[in-house]
This record gives C-alpha cells, structure tokens and sequence, in this order.
C-alpha cells in the first residue's frame, strides 16, 4: 500500500471503530438519545463512506504488487460499510421493540426480537428492490442516451466528411476555374496580335499599291 493509502486507511478504522461504538448505545437509549445517536450514527456512517471514496481515488496509485493489496483493503472497507448500515437497523430494531415491550409492560423475548428484526429487514428489502429498480430504468435511460450520443456522433463525422469533400471539391473547381481563365486570356492576348500582325499586314499592301 502507498503511504497516503495506509494513512487515510487508519483513519477509516478510526471512524468505523467511533461508528460502532454509537450503534451500540442505541437500544439501551431512552427515546431522545436513541434519535440523537441514530442522527450521528448516519452521520459517521457518511463521513466513512466518504473516506472510501477516497481511499478508491488512493488505490489508483502505486505499483501492480501495491494495487493489489489496496484493492483487497477496498473490499473489506465496503463488507465494514455493510455491516455498520446493517448493525445500524439491527440497533434501532432492537430498540424500538423494547420501547413497545415496556410501553405494553411485558418483556420482548427472543422471539419477538427476532420477528420485528424481520419485519423491519423485510421493508429495507422492499425498499432495496425499489432502489434497485430504479437504478436499472437509469442504466436503461443512460444506455438509450450513449446510444444516441454514438448516433449523433456518426452523423456528425458524416456531415465533416460531407463538408471535407465539399470544400475539395470547390478548392479543385476553383483551380479549373483558374486555368480556364488564364486560357482565356491567353486566347485575347492571341487574338489581339493577330489582329495588330493583320492590320499592320492590311497597311503594308496598301502602301505598296499606292507606291
């Protein structure tokens, strides 16, 4: 790993370990420390992934035996990610079912614990495929739109070819253009001495007749 990587990697630890500990106040919080923690909880758990992105930015540096090593740092960063966000709903499960088990004044048993763990696992899934759909429709959208950029890259290098070949084209017209005119010219140049050879031819015989 590159120096910076291992520094910035320190301090992921540093926030993951901080992060874990607020979580694990949460279920024994009264209502308004539970809601506060769960704020900074969320909060810490941003500033983490924060330093991941980073750390993904470092991990482009250094050389192949290095990559490697950082790359291999990288996925045990997302797996910690993973297990914050899920430790995160796990607490405040736990939490919620024993402010309704001592709202209703009977203890939450395992069991009960366990059910609202997968009532509350069930509608992060929901909301999972929900995400999940919605990132599919943007890939769709942003396939169509590469799509369409390659089309209208096509039709423009065809339009430069179209006026590459236009201005070719007029460059050689305008070349003939020249070469007919300077034939032109030649051509008047010509007449014009033929017409002073034949004048002068015209004087020379009428001066002989009157001589």
């Amino acid at each position: 790993m590159t120096e910076s990587f291992q520094e910035y990697y320190d301090t992921f630890k540093e926030l993951r370990n901080e992060t874990m500990s607020i979580i694990r106040q949460i279920p024994d919080a009264s209502s308004g420390q539970k809601t506060s923690l769960e704020r900074e909880a969320r909060s810490k758990i941003e500033d983490v992934e924060r330093y991941l992105r980073i750390l993904e930015q470092e991990a482009k540096g250094g050389d192949s035996q290095e990559k490697r090593k950082m790359q291999t740092q990288l996925r045990s960063c997302n797996s910690d990610i993973e297990k914050l966000r899920n430790n995160l709903n796990k607490a405040l499960l736990v939490g919620q079912a024993q402010q309704r088990a001592a709202a209703s004044g009977q203890p939450m048993d395992a069991q009960g614990q366990a059910e609202a763990y997968q009532q509350r696992m069930d509608r992060t899934g929901g909301y999972l495929n929900e995400a999940k759909n919605i990132l599919g429709e943007n890939e769709a959208i942003g396939s169509n739109i590469a799509n369409n950029l390659a089309r209208d890259r096509e039709i423009l290098e065809r339009a430069r070819e179209n006026v590459d070949e236009t201005r070719a084209d007029t460059q050689e017209a305008g070349m003939h253009l020249s070469s007919l005119a300077r034939k032109t010219y030649a051509n008047i140049v010509f007449l014009w001495v033929v017409i002073v050879c034949l004048v002068i031819a015209n004087i020379a015989v009428l001066i002989k007749k009157v001589a």
